[in-house]
């Protein structure tokens, strides 16, 4: 019995170690590029520096909708020990979650009484499947670091409670306020945590109801302000979504939906997503909106004391409705399911079960059965969980995951193919935007990267058909016209690109791309009155731009001004002496100039820096031809032609030669 007793006092010492091996695989994950862990950390401009403006700015801005310092802060400081090494930030959020599963029961263990109930609490909070999503994902930080926070606050709010009057316990309570305070800046959901607090007070202390209101009036005030502040930064960023529907009562049946939902997920959580889809449609004659009153309708009876004697369940109720409320869309301003919206709220769960067990851990016939029972429901959740975990190793297994569930997910699939184009998979990528075409049309993302894929496979007819079909939708977008006019000009139709650039340039002003390549066209139309004077235009933007100069440098050749041109085209070579365009064109001009020596070196250069581009070949084939080796100066104007057989340059330099 003694040895027995010892190891009931390391079960909360053993109870994190549980929680980290049932997660420990998610170590070998990767950052999500499509799933805010980028937002977070690899294009956080906060992460790079601890330095005084920076912290200054975690605390007085907004980021990414949101108004959460102290999970900036958390990042900058793995930053400062891993970089941008996946596993450190992993490591991290397990330890949170190690932690937050000793702290649950810390607390369980002062609520219920019992080793055996406090120890079922922390099991079912520590393991199960649901929290996946808070424990993997690297964004999702914000909640473990307000878990841990709000955990810390309530025990200290426990104990001044118990201490009320004295000084230690004003000294709790202040600390109750410090931790309730940082758990705020972390995540808003807990605004309501006073309310558990005074629940506490009430029904374990016994305190009057002034006396609550005075020991919660800070907690109040804080979770007040943080509240304005989050929907602030919500209403900046355009976070505030519409009502689904349009209306109260649908947004209503969605969360009654949402509600039972949940209730499901904690039975049997084998259909777990990252990104839960409630189209419309699905209320249509669904009996499970009903099944959702139950759960609701449940935690309402247990806020206001239909259970007589039955303080957890009050206590509990409380917990459940101010920390989903928050989630609950009255005010849209997050998804209507997420996993991690139950990370605490699953504690209360874990409460009522530790309830129950520690009730019935007296000896007798059934104990058996329900500790073995009990023990394989542990075991499947833990499976479970750990299954779970391996779907957010990458973004090309999570959202390959998510489609499983919703083929026709519109983000699922843009995601996954974006990722794809990432990964320089285009053949994988391809297929999925034509997908989203039928999906959603109104999207101008697939008809884009379509067009950027046929660019890559050097399929200029299907480059400009799908500009045009992005273009369809978003008919002033001035990059879309600036590209198409580029694939245009590509094909050789410089009439049809010279008409978009300058749609490009009516619609966005100063657009210095589409300003060069507006004279680019003109080149080749042989405008180069207006070429010339379209590159100075770049150059008043940009004086240092290459393409500007260069350009210019050709239509002052062409317009007889070549010692103004030369100039032009060094100063191009100079800002990117290993750019082929650039030292082809240079040796051109020195072609001009008779400087056939000068040119024969430029030359040299400009195919050793393009070795796949005819202008290098065909003035190399210039310079020869002047020095009288006609030889050497055919071969390089047939190599010209091999890789441009329309080249009208290095025809005319072959039949200069056989005259």
């Amino acid at each position: 019995m003694l040895r027995l007793n010892r190891f009931n006092k390391f079960v909360p010492l053993l109870l994190p170690f549980v929680a980290v091996l049932v997660f420990s695989n998610v170590l070998s994950a990767q950052l999500l590029r499509f799933w805010d862990d980028n937002r977070y950390v690899t294009e956080n401009p906060y992460l790079r520096s601890l330095d005084l403006p920076n912290l200054w700015a975690m605390f007085t801005r907004f980021y990414f909708a949101n108004y959460a310092p102290v999970v900036l802060l958390s990042f900058a400081l793995d930053y400062r020990v891993w970089g941008l090494q996946p596993f450190g930030y992993h490591l991290t959020s397990l330890l949170l979650h190690g932690l937050n599963v000793a702290l649950a029961y810390a607390v369980a263990r002062r609520l219920l009484g019992s080793r055996t109930g406090a120890l079922v609490a922390a099991l079912v909070f520590a393991v199960h499947p649901l929290q996946v999503e808070a424990v993997v994902w690297v964004a999702g930080r914000k909640t473990l670091l307000c878990g841990s926070f709000a955990l810390l606050a309530l025990l200290c709010y426990m104990r001044s409670s118990k201490l009320d009057g004295s000084t230690k316990g004003r000294q709790l309570l202040v600390a109750s306020w410090l931790l309730l305070g940082l758990a705020l800046l972390c995540k808003a959901s807990v605004v309501g945590m006073p309310a558990v607090f005074g629940v506490y007070d009430r029904l374990w202390m016994r305190h009057s109801w002034r006396r609550i209101l005075q020991r919660n009036l800070v907690p109040l005030l804080l979770g007040g302000s943080v509240a304005a502040l989050t929907v602030m930064a919500h209403a900046q960023a355009g976070g505030i979504k519409a009502l689904r529907g349009g209306s109260v009562f649908v947004m209503g049946q969605i969360m009654l939906l949402v509600a039972w939902d949940y209730v499901g997920a904690f039975i049997l959580p084998l259909n777990l997503n990252n990104l839960y889809l409630y189209d419309l449609a699905v209320l249509r004659d669904n009996w499970r909106i009903w099944l959702g009153l139950l759960p609701v309708v449940g935690v309402l009876l247990a806020c206001c004391g239909a259970y007589r004697g039955r303080r957890l369940l009050r206590l509990g109720g409380v917990w459940m409705l101010v920390l989903m409320l928050p989630v609950a869309n009255v005010l849209p301003l997050s998804p209507h399911r997420a996993d991690r919206h139950v990370y605490l709220p699953l504690m209360v769960v874990g409460l009522w079960l530790g309830a129950w067990a520690a009730r019935r851990a007296q000896p007798s016939k059934w104990r058996p059965v329900l500790a073995g029972m009990g023990g394989s429901l542990l075991i499947f959740w833990m499976v479970a969980a750990g299954s779970r975990s391996l779907a957010w190793q990458s973004d090309v297994v999570l959202w390959r995951d998510h489609l499983v569930d919703y083929p026709n997910s519109v983000t699922g699939n843009i995601n996954l193919a974006a990722e794809y184009i990432a990964l320089n998979r285009d053949e994988l990528a391809a297929p999925l935007y034509k997908l989203l075409l039928t999906l959603d049309p109104a999207d101008v993302r697939p008809p884009y990267f379509l067009a950027q894929i046929a660019a890559r496979r050097g399929d200029v007819q299907a480059e400009i058909g799908s500009y045009r079909r992005a273009i369809s939708v978003s008919a002033s977008d001035a990059e879309l016209r600036n590209n198409l006019g580029y694939a245009l000009l590509g094909a050789g139709r410089a009439e049809e690109a010279l008409l978009e650039f300058a749609a490009a340039l009516a619609f966005k002003p100063g657009y210095g791309r589409a300003l060069v390549n507006k004279g680019s066209a003109e080149l080749m139309l042989g405008q180069y009155v207006h070429a010339r004077d379209t590159f100075r235009a770049v150059q008043q933007l940009d004086a240092d731009a290459p393409d500007a100069a260069s350009g210019l440098c050709i239509a002052l050749a062409n317009l007889g001004d070549l010692k103004a041109a030369l100039v032009q085209c060094e100063a191009a070579v100079n800002i990117a002496p290993e750019n082929g365009l650039y030292l082809g064109r240079t040796a051109h001009v020195l072609v001009l100039q008779g400087n056939a020596v000068a040119a024969l070196q430029i030359a040299q250069r400009a195919i050793a820096a393009q070795p796949q581009a005819a202008l290098g070949y065909r003035t190399l084939g210039d310079a020869y031809r002047l020095l009288n080796e006609p030889v050497m100066a055919a071969g390089y104007y047939r190599e010209a032609l091999r890789l441009y057989p329309k080249n009208p340059e290095a025809l005319q330099g072959l039949q200069l030669l056989e005259k």
